[in-house]
């Protein structure tokens, strides 16, 4: 059984996927749309085409034996991420990941059982106002309370 499972394999979802594949993981992936399964077939150890906001297929995947579910679906059906988080949260996974489109839709996602909750354009956006700010500046981690560690290019005069 995949130690992963990712829901929705567009563009966020297959770099999830394969990134997780790459370092070694057990990844099923699930799409609805067949193109999206075909696509990326080859690369992971699982792939169904299956309609992740029907409770049936998503109990026939024995899905609350996956210890991380991520929910990419994106900007097509936040509905369909909503529903999906909820029946897994209900199937009992034990980490749920979800993608949101926005604030609200973040905390509904919380709201209905997302343990986690990303917004990749945001954060990206964020990421790189931060590097074009701060060109010096190669790396940092936010570690809470305004508190952060970060490497910095060293100036060539020290």
């Amino acid at each position: 059984m995949a130690d992963f499972c990712v829901i929705g394999l567009g563009m966020f979802g297959r770099a999830v996927a394969l990134s997780l594949a790459s370092e070694g993981e057990a990844v099923l992936g699930v799409d609805a749309d067949q193109d999206e399964i075909d696509r990326i077939a080859a690369e992971l150890d699982t792939v169904v085409c299956a309609d992740a906001t029907d409770e049936q297929a998503l109990r026939e995947l024995r899905i609350e034996r996956i210890g991380c579910c991520v929910v990419a679906i994106g900007a097509e059906s936040m509905e369909a991420s909503i529903l999906t988080t909820t029946l897994l949260r209900q199937l009992g996974v034990p980490h749920i990941v979800a993608r949101a489109l926005g604030p609200l839709h973040a905390r509904v996602l919380r709201a209905v059982g997302a343990h986690r909750v990303v917004s990749p354009e945001w954060e990206m956006g964020e990421s790189l106002a931060r590097q074009l700010a701060h060109p010096s500046v190669l790396e940092r981690f936010d570690l809470g309370d305004e508190v952060e560690v970060a490497e910095i290019e060293v100036p060539q005069a020290f």
